[in-house]
């Protein structure tokens, strides 16, 4: 996902409302599965990096870093921080 002009409140207050989205979901009963999400936020300016791979890059390796660190901590499977 890019977000253009977002800054880092910003794009905090997105993956609070995604969350949020799935929080009723988890809610539900029966269900045998908790739907989770992670993201890769890098921020870029007209005087910083702008080549769109290694910025895609940067973003994907941030990603992977928040699922491994769900991985090994369990209660925080739904997403990170409400």
């Amino acid at each position: 996902m890019f977000i253009l002009h977002a800054d880092e409140a910003e794009t905090e207050g997105i993956r609070r409302r995604i969350q949020q989205h799935l929080d009723p979901s988890n809610s539900l009963p029966n269900r045998s599965y908790r739907l989770s999400f992670s993201i890769g936020l890098i921020s870029c300016g007209t005087d910083r990096e702008s080549n769109i791979e290694a910025l895609l890059g940067k973003a994907d390796a941030l990603m992977y870093e928040q699922k491994r660190a769900k991985t090994l901590s369990p209660k925080d499977a739904g997403g990170g921080q409400a």
